[in-house]
């Protein structure tokens, strides 16, 4: 990431003044009431949306193909990490929750994510 926000700067002081630029945009963004937050879940911990658009919920996706593969050896771990993940997305919305998933990419079938599957199982 460093290298990526570094690419055009010069100098030192360059690099130092687009860092300051990035925090500067990331605090004040927290403040905006309109507009677009696009962010892991892991980074949207502690914080709350109007609305919460999750997506690519497939299984290899959300949850992980490691996930899936630990969980076939009995390996509990990864999985539940990842449904801990699921819960905390669906709780950063304040009024309007979105789930996403798909039926194929690139003409390939894709299966719905056990974590979908679960909360309609709960109904």
């Amino acid at each position: 990431f460093l290298k990526m926000i570094s690419n055009k700067c010069l100098t030192l002081e360059d690099l130092i003044n687009r860092l300051n630029r990035i925090q500067s945009l990331c605090y004040n963004s927290s403040k905006i009431d309109y507009g677009v937050t696009l962010s892991t879940i892991h980074s949207a911990k502690g914080l709350e949306f109007k609305k919460v658009y999750i997506i690519d919920l497939i299984d290899g996706e959300f949850p992980n193909y490691t996930s899936i593969e630990k969980l076939i050896s009995k390996n509990l771990e990864f999985m539940e990490e990842e449904r801990r993940l699921f819960y905390v997305g669906m709780s950063r919305a304040k009024a309007e929750l979105t789930l996403i998933t798909v039926k194929n990419i690139n003409g390939k079938n894709t299966s719905i994510s056990r974590f979908l599957n679960e909360l309609v199982e709960n109904e």
